[in-house]
């Protein structure tokens, strides 16, 4: 799944040095290898960089437990991502997108992802956040294919390690399969 976040400045200042955080639902799981920026209508030519920030784990300002913006909380337990050094120009828009994979732990249904701009340079620190809360949803429907998988075999101790059952590998009765994706179950 390709995730797009455009940030426009709006503004009648240039920001600079501004950070982009996004916080995925949980189940997705970020591919950094895929990022992209299209700064086609940046007259700064910004060229920001992606850090992983680890699930659930944001800028918050000082003193607060919490981003709420505007009646809008940041409620996601995903993983984080942090867009580093945007520079816009007053009526500049960058678009920064990337994968994610959807692992296992995703049931069907409609998820959110929350994105934020931070300022660091701001005083006092609950100006940080430079936003509003920007939400998208995403919604995973179900799956003829993938939705029902069934695994078929048998559990065995494999002596020699070559992969097959051979006579005198005896079977593990009452064995339990777990598929991992990401650390997840």
């Amino acid at each position: 799944m390709t995730w797009s976040v455009t940030v426009e400045n709006r503004g009648v200042v240039p920001a600079i040095d501004v950070d982009v955080i996004d916080v995925l639902p949980a189940g997705f799981a970020p591919m950094p290898q895929t990022y992209q920026v299209d700064n086609s209508q940046a007259s700064t030519g910004t060229m920001p960089t992606l850090t992983l920030l680890g699930n659930g784990i944001y800028p918050i300002p000082d003193g607060f437990s919490n981003v709420t913006i505007n009646g809008v909380t940041v409620v996601n337990e995903g993983p984080a991502l942090q867009f580093n050094d945007v520079d816009l120009n007053p009526g500049d828009k960058v678009v920064l997108s990337f994968r994610t994979d959807a692992t296992i732990g995703l049931d069907v249904g409609v998820y959110v992802n929350q994105a934020y701009v931070i300022d660091d340079k701001w005083m006092p620190e609950d100006q940080l956040v430079s936003s509003s809360v920007a939400e998208a949803p995403v919604e995973i429907r179900p799956s003829g294919v993938f939705d029902c998988a069934t695994i078929i075999g048998q559990v065995f101790n494999d002596g020699n390690g070559n992969g097959y059952q051979d006579n005198g590998e005896e079977g593990i009765p009452a064995s339990r399969i777990t598929a991992l994706v990401a650390g997840t179950a």
